[in-house]
């Protein structure tokens, strides 16, 4: 997610897009992100009680993505958010399924199991869904293909927003006084010839 996040911001600042406008959208619910955040972090940071990580420490990771789900959801109206919330939505469903993220590891990598990640085992689920993606320095990380949706999708909902609106509603006005101004010309015309005629 933070690899996505800067990948958008690059993007923004590349392509000429405005900072401003960007930090100017009006978000919903933006309670609902930081809680799944925060939770998140609080599952990675914070000791677990022994024998727990499958049960208490699941549940939370679960709880997490409900409200970053939520948070999705309640902001659709931005363009492009839906891409966000199935990249998003596909990850959490491999994690449901599996009680946890499995990865496949290169080889020779350390394995390593927390309350979110763990090496594929025989009987997961949705498996080509997992975290079998490699990407190499400077990112070295695995990624999903749900990461990938995801990262898509923060790309285009920043560049979006960081677009400006009144130059598309400018042209938008600029179009329509155009046609007003052909219709009351021709209305015109319209009226002098039938003067002429009568």
């Amino acid at each position: 997610m933070a690899v996505a996040l800067l990948l958008a911001l690059l993007v923004v600042l590349v392509t000429g897009g405005s900072f401003r406008r960007l930090a100017s959208v009006h978000l919903e619910h933006p309670w609902l992100l930081l809680a799944g955040f925060g939770l998140q972090i609080a599952v990675v940071a914070a000791p677990m009680p022994d024998g727990r990580a499958d049960d208490v420490g699941f549940a939370i990771l679960l709880a997490s993505y409900v409200l970053i789900l939520g948070f999705g959801l309640a902001n659709l109206r931005l363009r492009a958010m839906s891409i966000v919330v199935i990249g998003v939505a596909m990850n959490a469903v491999v994690i449901a399924l599996n009680g946890g993220m499995p990865y496949r590891p290169p080889a020779g990598a350390e394995l390593v199991t927390t309350v979110k990640h763990r090496p594929e085992r025989p009987g997961d689920l949705l498996t080509v869904l997992d975290d079998r993606i490699l990407v190499r320095a400077p990112v070295n990380q695995l990624l999903s293909f749900g990461d990938l949706v995801l990262a898509v999708g923060l790309v285009a909902v920043c560049y979006r927003a960081s677009r400006s609106s009144s130059s598309r509603s400018a042209t938008a006005v600029a179009a329509r006084s155009e046609r007003r101004g052909d219709s009351r010309r021709a209305s015109t015309r319209s009226r002098a010839v039938t003067t002429r005629t009568s």
